[in-house]
Order: C-alpha cells, then sequence, then structure tokens
C-alpha cells in the first residue's frame, strides 16, 4: 500500500504527513466506541443516536449563536473543553 499527497505549494515534493500516511489502524480498533454513550450516575450507557443529536441539539440551542463552537473527527478527545 502506498499513500501519496498531491504536488503543490505545501507539499512541492508529493509527501504528506504521518497521521494519513500510516495512522488508519485506529479505524479497526476492537477497542473503538461505535455507538453514543451518556454518564449517568459516573457509569457510561448506550443511547441512541436520535438520543444523542436531541441532546446536542439542545445544549447548542441553550446558548447565543455566537457562543458556540464544534470540533469533530475520529481523533479527539471527547472530553469537555471548558
Amino acid at each position: 500500500m502506498k499513500a501519496t499527497g498531491k504536488n503543490g505549494i505545501v507539499n512541492s515534493d508529493g509527501n504528506i504527513c504521518r497521521y494519513p500516511r500510516f495512522g488508519y489502524e485506529y479505524l479497526n480498533d476492537r477497542s473503538r466506541i461505535l455507538k453514543p454513550l451518556l454518564k449517568v450516575d459516573g457509569k457510561f450507557e448506550e443511547i441512541t443516536f436520535e438520543k444523542a443529536y436531541e441532546i446536542i441539539k439542545t445544549k447548542i440551542e441553550s446558548v447565543q449563536p455566537d457562543e458556540n463552537a464544534v470540533f469533530a473527527g475520529a481523533r479527539l478527545s471527547t472530553k469537555k473543553c471548558i
């Protein structure tokens, strides 16, 4: 298998950084969380995606629009930033 980037201004030699090139093992990791979890009384419980989306919607709507910031990605932590 080979992964390369397109020649351009940022990567003039066609190389890409090590994460997309070698950092794909996490996709098949058996310990990866595949369903939404909600912490109830100090323990995590599986919930439906619909319930998770409703919680997210409620949290976003509870503050002013300019008070929201969203970061998403398979490798990002799910810990609260604040």
